[in-house]
């Protein structure tokens, strides 16, 4: 039951239990992407190795920072390993010479990892960017119509404005999403998304943030990373 999976997770950073430590190693780790405070937006993609293709159209699409030249627009692109593909892992370190967008760690890419593929992306923007005003999560296969988030992420500054008691309010707090509430658990073991019952004992999950998109900042991302280390691992990373 989501209590008790909440006080597992106070109770560990109160006695600092780290239980998903995330042990995982840098492959492709660009750096200097977020320094000087020249990002306004970082966007982090979750990808896999063999989806070239997906990138480059997001690349020549709506990830182009020309779409926005007067905001600094960054796209990184976070990837596991393919064992036994190595012509997989020579391309991605050749799109990476190219492009310096891709950010990959030594766990497995696969579906049953992408928790750790969303800790990978937490933890380098905990290390590199947790200064970045605004970041977006999410997905290759899907399309960001970046001209409205902007314009978005702009009205939350003149809403602000012209409120001005609404400044004490954390800016760091912000977490914006479609939010999935009283979603049904699935117990079909012929879906990809099958839970079992030793997993999760409830019938519903707690209300979650869809991982298709969702906003936040740097600040929050780092907080939530540092989170993930005494939060049990589980295997679905929208709702972990």
């Amino acid at each position: 039951p989501k209590e008790d999976y909440m006080k597992t997770l106070w109770r560990n950073m109160l006695q600092n239990q780290v239980v998903n430590p995330h042990p995982f190693q840098y492959i492709i780790h660009p750096r200097n992407v977020c320094s000087g405070n020249k990002v306004y937006l970082l966007i982090y993609v979750h990808s896999a190795p063999q989806n070239h293709r997906r990138r480059s159209i997001i690349r020549n699409t709506w990830g182009n920072p020309s779409n926005v030249p007067e905001l600094p627009i960054k796209v990184l692109f976070f990837i596991g390993v393919v064992p036994l593909k190595s012509l997989w892992q020579e391309a991605l370190l050749f799109e990476s010479e190219r492009y310096h967008d891709i950010v990959q760690e030594n766990f497995v890419d696969s579906y049953r990892n992408l928790t750790y593929k969303a800790i990978s992306a937490l933890k380098y923007i905990n290390e590199n960017c947790k200064n970045v005003p605004y970041v977006l999560k999410t997905d290759d296969d899907v399309f960001v119509n970046t001209f409205s988030l902007i314009r978005y992420l702009e009205s939350l500054s003149r809403y602000t404005e012209m409120f001005p008691n609404l400044k004490h309010i954390p800016q760091n707090e912000t977490l914006k999403c479609l939010l999935w509430s009283k979603m049904r658990v699935v117990r079909d073991m012929r879906s990809k998304w099958f839970v079992s019952w030793e997993e999760w004992s409830d019938l519903f999950f707690p209300p979650y943030c869809s991982g298709a998109a969702f906003i936040t900042t740097g600040s929050t991302a780092a907080a939530m990373f540092n989170a993930s280390r005494y939060t049990p691992f589980f295997w679905i990373d929208d709702l972990y």
